[in-house]
């Protein structure tokens, strides 16, 4: 039988490959419009919007399935967490994007808990999507106060419209049933979170009225948590391994241009130079498909020792098939000109184990693919522009 921790690998992966195509087709009918201009037909207009709201309605479903994966990974052993803190850090990294429903606090930031601070960040996230769905879209806020209690930390999560009447009224006998089907998805991430925790639990009082229970301080779960290099991508083959180990450098000594990508999916290729197209000369771009390609004409330019020559930034995706993005990270840092180049990993998942990874393997930083293209352009522009506009390279 699949244990919590091996579903959670498996649905991380099932989420990163659901977001590629999903970016494609919003950010390729995007730009269908903008071409378009005021000449599209009303039908062609309608076509499209529906191409963009379902886009993101599989969004949505993708980033569930990415929290209940992180709702599904055991807690670290021996964790142990602020219960205000922890939902204040959360609360105002999530007010800070903005959205229609905001989170209001009322806590206790010296009471501890023997919890992993991750999962109850995540509790918090997912008040904020359950409370949009419940408030179907419109302006409101997310109340979160300690409840009296002498045994068992309790908190009450109460779901405020700013245009309708409270929520927590009385509801009516079928409210529950009322509730929109990605609204009860999010109580399906509560009960995988709270089932690591003896005692802990959910009470549905209303559809907009949530009462958590954090059981006994020492009630934690005392799963270990799984070693890193068990969650590392492991998609090539030996071969492929030994290729890019020995891959020799070729004759090729112009330079490569400013900005380099390694991705071997061509949408997300031609979405990123969309991106960066506006402010990047073209001949200052080099997109690869084929990562020991690239490493073979980077090392092509070390070998010159002309370090004017070498990309201000390398952007390597997470997951290619014949060579992953952690194997050419290594590489890169495993070259002593080559090294000096600032090597952005790109993913479509947030794993945690999978960021941990990238930075031990000798990335400089790691960036996740929106599913979004108006999100995925501005992160790219941003990440970009620092890299080849405010970083200072080193002289040599």
């Amino acid at each position: 039988m699949m244990d919590a921790a091996t579903l959670a690998a498996l649905l991380y992966d099932f989420a990163h490959d659901l977001r590629a195509p999903v970016r494609a087709v919003d950010g390729f009918s995007r730009a269908l419009s903008e071409d378009w201009g005021r000449e599209p037909s009303a039908t062609s207009t309608r076509y499209l919007q529906r191409i963009t709201q379902n886009a993101a309605r599989l969004q949505q479903y993708a980033d569930w399935v990415g929290r209940f994966a992180s709702a599904l990974e055991p807690p670290r052993a021996g964790s142990s967490a602020s219960l205000g803190a922890a939902f204040a850090e959360a609360a105002a990294d999530l007010n800070a994007r903005g959205g229609p429903v905001r989170i209001e606090l009322d806590l206790d930031h010296e009471q501890n808990l023997r919890w992993d601070g991750r999962h109850l960040k995540l509790l918090v996230a997912s008040l904020q999507v359950y409370a949009t769905k419940v408030l179907h879209g419109q302006a409101g806020l997310v109340r979160i106060t300690q409840q009296r209690s002498e045994h068992e930390p309790t908190v009450r999560a109460s779901i405020q419209a700013s245009s309708l009447p409270d929520l927590a009224d009385p509801p009516s006998s079928n409210a529950s049933a009322e509730l929109d089907r990605a609204a009860n998805l999010e109580l399906g991430i509560f009960t995988a979170v709270l089932s690591h925790y003896q005692g802990a639990s959910l009470r549905l009082l209303s559809p907009a009225l949530l009462e958590i229970v954090f059981g006994q301080h020492e009630g934690v779960a005392t799963e270990e948590e799984r070693p890193l290099q068990q969650t590392e991508i492991t998609t090539s083959t030996a071969t492929d391994k030994l290729l890019l180990q020995t891959a020799p450098s070729c004759q090729q000594s112009a330079s490569l241009g400013k900005l380099l990508v390694i991705d071997d999916d061509p949408a997300d290729i031609e979405l990123f130079q969309a991106a960066v197209e506006d402010w990047i000369p073209t001949q200052e771009m080099q997109f690869f498909r084929d990562p020991l390609e690239a490493i073979r004409q980077l090392r092509a330019l070390a070998d010159t020792e002309q370090v004017q020559l070498l990309p201000h930034v390398v952007f390597v995706d997470l997951r290619m098939p014949r060579c992953n993005g952690l194997e050419i990270v290594r590489a890169i840092k495993g070259e002593p000109l080559l090294s000096l180049v600032p090597t952005v990993v790109l993913s479509s998942s947030a794993n945690p184990a999978e960021v941990q990874a990238a930075y031990r393997a000798g990335a400089n930083a790691f960036v996740v693919k929106s599913v979004d293209f108006q999100t995925f352009t501005e992160t790219i522009r941003h990440a970009a522009r620092f890299w080849m506009n405010y970083n200072q390279r080193p002289v040599r």
